[in-house]
């Protein structure tokens, strides 16, 4: 223990000369202190802060991530219901006689007549068992084969409506959820 002696700036006990003695002047400034007892003050603030961004953040990406499970519900909805329409759709015109005739005369006209009271469908188009184009509601070019398509083997293996998947049109050149219908 070293006690001192102000007067003399030198302790008592061990430290017996001014050089030994202990200095006690402040290792920190007044300013330096106020600096700190400021930051100090502020941390608390700063913390609050940090924790409400965060917490904003975990909020946000919570709402976004509903919103998109939501929408992803609705598109779902709406395709399941465009898809049993374009099934039912099918369905009809698979039963008219001109379509059932494959008569492609009578069914062009029929197809576009059709294609305009329902704008959602991109085209109506009418097949032989080998996959060629015989009636479309559009312009086809010449030699159009669609045996190769995704719905048309499944068509012709089922024997009833199929869904194809989305894809490029061949005769529009829209990407489409292409599906097919037998005709019996």
């Amino acid at each position: 223990i070293v006690l001192f002696n102000p007067s003399t700036r030198t302790g008592f006990g061990s430290a017996s000369t001014p050089k030994d003695a202990i200095d006690m002047r402040p290792v920190l400034s007044i300013r330096l202190k106020l600096l700190l007892l400021v930051a100090l003050a502020c941390l608390p603030a700063l913390g609050l802060v940090l924790h409400s961004g965060f917490e904003a953040q975990r909020l946000a990406l919570r709402d976004a991530e509903a919103q998109a499970g939501r929408i992803a519900r609705d598109l779902a909805l709406r395709e399941q219901h465009l898809t049993a329409g374009t099934r039912q759709f099918l369905a009809t015109l698979a039963r008219l006689p001109d379509v059932r005739n494959l008569d492609a005369k009578a069914c062009t006209p029929l197809f576009r007549e059709l294609l305009v009271a329902n704008p959602f469908y991109s085209d109506v188009v009418l097949t032989s068992l080998t996959g060629e184009v015989l009636a479309s509601s559009r312009a086809v070019p010449p030699g159009l084969n669609l045996k190769e398509s995704a719905f048309f083997p499944l068509v012709m293996k089922t024997g009833a409506f199929a869904v194809g998947g989305y894809r490029k049109s061949r005769t529009t050149g829209q990407h489409v959820l292409v599906c097919g219908h037998p005709v019996y």
